[in-house]
């Protein structure tokens, strides 16, 4: 299978990234990055791609499945600040914190509740 540059083009953008980003969190070069970005580099060594998603956090079938998707493909109506949340692997605890409480039935309004307690508490002192 054949890498798809314009997958990699799509993820930077939705990541706001540019080459130098990819560069820095890769260790590969921007001119590197260029190439492929490009279509001039099309046939990426596995550890290559294995850098890279580890850096942007994804699959490495997303590169290669025609049918793999980022979350805006699924949500097309997400707005931009919760793409923009979810596409920032800082948020992966905040996302899991959430799947959590689901999971053990608290509803939205009384994890606001909890966190207005807290804040409450916290701006008393």
């Amino acid at each position: 299978m054949q890498f798809k540059a314009e997958k990699l083009k799509r993820i930077l953008k939705e990541k706001r990234w540019s080459l130098r980003d990819l560069e820095e969190a890769t260790g590969k070069s921007k001119s590197y990055w260029s190439q492929v970005t490009s279509g001039i580099k099309k046939n990426l060594q596995p550890e290559t791609v294995e850098v890279l998603c580890k850096a942007l956090h994804i699959n490495e079938d997303y590169f290669y499945l025609d049918d793999s998707k980022l979350v805006q493909d699924a949500i097309p109506d997400l707005p931009q600040d919760i793409i923009d949340f979810i596409m920032n692997s800082e948020n992966i605890a905040w996302l899991q914190m959430n799947i959590n409480a689901k999971k053990d039935g608290l509803s939205p309004n009384t994890i606001i509740k909890i966190m207005n307690a807290i804040k409450h508490e916290k701006d008393s002192n």
